[in-house]
């Protein structure tokens, strides 16, 4: 447990670096380092791994676990994340007055490959595939924990703190729960297109009611869902947050969690 925790740490402390080296670049050399930053850390665990031959994987495929999950957590996963967004903006913005202005462009496709499509991708493997490879199913609880912690630091914004660590808590879950990672892909990718949507179009009508409309339909098909599958929503949230669990923190993850707060601030402060 302690040598995964150790391999997953050094994983993020590459990410780190990539990323880092990404903004000091420019153009085309920069965006290429920023996907390797997600890219580099997930091959350093397979080839670090070989010779203890782990089998947890995430499964891609589907299956009805994976579509009854997703029924019933789409919809209030993104009204929480979006609550959870909007509240933290509040709050900073009355206590510091600066607000988080996104620059998206003017193409809607363009937008939703760099802000929605690849973010999704490469944060679901970095942050939730490595956890659930490493720590899955030794101790579900940190795993919940400790990536959700890094997913929130990596965003480097208090901003974005907040809601990220609430969605990183829900999108490991919802894997754990199904044992595969496409749950929170498909989650987190819906969550960012309809962000993407408010961000370009929230101040038209149709934006507006295109959203509340398209929230509306997910909320629905949760609850039905919900109704349908209550028997075993117990039982899946016992899984995830088993009580006989011990936590087994260590001191290694600081390593990643300090520098990666420190940044967040400068930024945030410069």
């Amino acid at each position: 447990m302690r040598a995964n925790v150790k391999r997953l740490t050094a994983a993020y402390l590459i990410f780190l670096l990539f990323f880092m080296a990404s903004a000091a670049l420019d153009g085309v050399i920069s965006d290429v380092v920023y996907v390797l930053a997600f890219i580099a850390p997930v091959i350093y665990v397979i080839l670090s791994d070989r010779e203890e031959n782990l089998d947890i994987l995430p499964l891609i495929t589907p299956k009805r676990s994976v579509a009854t999950t997703l029924a019933l957590t789409l919809a209030p996963s993104v009204i929480v994340i979006a609550g959870a967004s909007l509240l933290t903006s509040y709050l900073i913005f009355e206590a510091t007055g600066k607000t988080d202005s996104v620059n998206v462009g003017d193409s809607f496709a363009s937008a939703a490959i760099s802000f929605a499509i690849v973010p999704a991708l490469t944060e679901e493997l970095l942050f939730r595939y490595l956890p659930m490879r490493l720590l899955g199913e030794r101790n579900k609880r940190v795993t919940v924990i400790l990536s959700s912690i890094c997913f929130a630091l990596a965003h480097f914004s208090p901003f974005q703190l907040f809601y990220a660590f609430i969605a990183g808590v829900i999108f490991m879950a919802v894997d754990l729960a199904t044992d595969s990672l496409l749950p929170s892909l498909i989650i987190h990718l819906i969550n960012n297109l309809l962000s993407l949507i408010w961000i370009m179009y929230g101040h038209l009508n149709i934006g507006k009611i295109g959203l509340f409309v398209t929230v509306c339909l997910l909320l629905a098909l949760s609850i039905a869902t919900f109704f349908i599958t209550c028997k075993g929503i117990k039982e899946k949230i016992k899984y995830v947050f088993s009580a006989d669990e011990a936590y087994g923190f260590n001191v290694t993850p600081l390593a990643f969690i300090i520098p990666a707060a420190f940044l967040g601030a400068s930024v945030f402060l410069g």
